[in-house]
């Protein structure tokens, strides 16, 4: 079989990429993580601006670095076709229409717009569609399997993905409840009982507002603690995480479709 160079670049974790890719501002404590085969999982409080953000530069700093770099999202995996489509497209009005008439994640009720299907995570896929077009190493993938227990069903299908691409850089984002490593069987435990080697990172946050359902689905406050102004990273000894992605003041992310 004839491998493109994409393939074989693929095949080696490394692949060629702008060195001037514009990835924000540097998160510290990100570059020993960033690595070929490495699987980081990002624990997600749901509907602010600044998390995905963050995901994204992580992700583009990772490329610049020449990784091969796939994304997997807290969405059904059954939407890999659309997104695909999407991530094809050229972003414009029809492609991101079609891409939002999910029924199963975009296109839901308010009442279940829980805060992960938001304008910044359109955002973050806008981002991934751009940086791949313009020949960057880097992929989107939905890894819930609604067939399954949640998060049995999540854990199953990162595996096969680690699985078929053993050397690519995999960034993993979901609620924190998923991430974590102990506490039952949570997404972030099942990976680890499976033999995956994996870093989960809590999230940190000032002060700020996110989109969450705690009571009603709407921007809701949220308290957090100053550890400066700059985002970063920090290890600590495993417990529940590996450590902390810190990413500041937080402000809410309304859905990517308003109820009408």
């Amino acid at each position: 079989m004839l491998l493109l160079p994409f393939a074989l670049a693929a095949c080696r974790g490394r692949a060629s990429a702008p060195a001037t890719l514009e990835c924000g501002e540097a998160i510290a404590g990100s570059g020993a993580l960033l690595r070929p085969g490495a699987t980081i999982l990002i624990g997600d409080l749901h509907g602010t601006e600044e998390l995905p953000r963050a995901l994204g530069d992580l992700a583009c700093s990772a490329a610049r670095a020449g990784l091969v770099v796939d994304i997997g999202i807290e969405m059904p995996n059954e939407e890999q076709p659309r997104v695909d489509a999407f991530l094809r497209s050229d972003g414009a009005e029809r492609a991101r229409t079609d891409f939002l008439q999910s029924p199963l994640f975009w296109n839901v009720p308010p009442s279940q717009n829980d805060g992960r299907a938001s304008q910044a995570l359109l955002e973050l896929f806008d981002r991934v569609r751009r940086l791949s077009r313009a020949g960057v190493p880097i992929h989107a993938f939905g890894f819930n399997d609604r067939g399954v227990d949640y998060d049995v069903g999540m854990a199953r299908t990162i595996e096969r993905t680690r699985a078929a691409s053993p050397s690519t850089l995999l960034l993993l984002y979901a609620g924190n409840n998923h991430t974590r490593l102990d506490e039952g069987y949570p997404m972030g435990a099942h990976l680890v009982n499976a033999g995956l080697e994996v870093v989960s990172l809590d999230f940190r946050i000032a002060n700020g507002s996110a989109w969450t359902c705690t009571d009603s689905c709407k921007p809701h406050p949220f308290d957090g603690q100053q550890l400066g102004s700059r985002r970063f990273i920090s290890r600590t000894s495993r417990g529940a995480f590996d450590g902390f992605l810190y990413v500041g003041p937080i402000h809410a992310s309304l859905p990517a479709i308003l109820p009408r």
